[in-house]
């Protein structure tokens, strides 16, 4: 349960997380459906926006501060995976299905409810052919295509 909201500004926009008393559970380029008393920011929120500082910085070390995403199991196991992608690295939607015995179509449905983009960095994950797919943040394909190009990536062909 959300218990505390923050605005964080960045180069591809205003960006919206959201706490619970001991992890990020929601970092969303749309603002919360439902108001959330904020008095006081929250003890993770200058960890998040130091790593977004850093982030858009070209420094793209993993999160450290605790995360804690809302899902299925099967999501659950799927943004663990993707969670492993280093920046300027990608897989496609089938890489990954056959990795772990599943369906592209399937893995496209986990990353699309992603609750915390960029952290768990589901724009590493692209259709097959250099398509890059759908990506529910932001402008969708055009962010995922900058981010991709802000972590070095300079082609994304199998």
């Amino acid at each position: 349960m959300i218990q505390a909201v923050s605005h964080i500004t960045t180069p591809l926009g205003p960006l919206w997380a959201g706490f619970s008393h001991h992890a990020l559970i929601i970092l969303s380029f749309t603002p919360p459906q439902q108001h959330i008393p904020h008095e006081n920011p929250h003890p993770l929120e200058p960890s998040l926006r130091l790593w977004l500082e850093k982030y858009f910085a070209k420094c793209f070390d993993p999160p450290t501060l605790p995360l804690a995403p809302q899902g299925t199991a099967f999501q659950q196991k799927i943004w663990g995976e993707v969670s492993k992608i280093t920046a300027g690295k990608w897989l496609t939607y089938g890489a990954l299905a056959e990795q772990l015995n599943t369906a592209p179509r399937a893995i496209g449905q986990a990353l699309a409810a992603n609750p915390i983009p960029l952290l768990i960095p589901c724009h590493r994950i692209i259709a097959k052919h250099g398509k890059l797919g759908g990506y529910s943040g932001g402008a969708g394909e055009k962010t995922k295509h900058w981010l991709l190009q802000w972590e070095g990536v300079k082609q994304y062909v199998e």
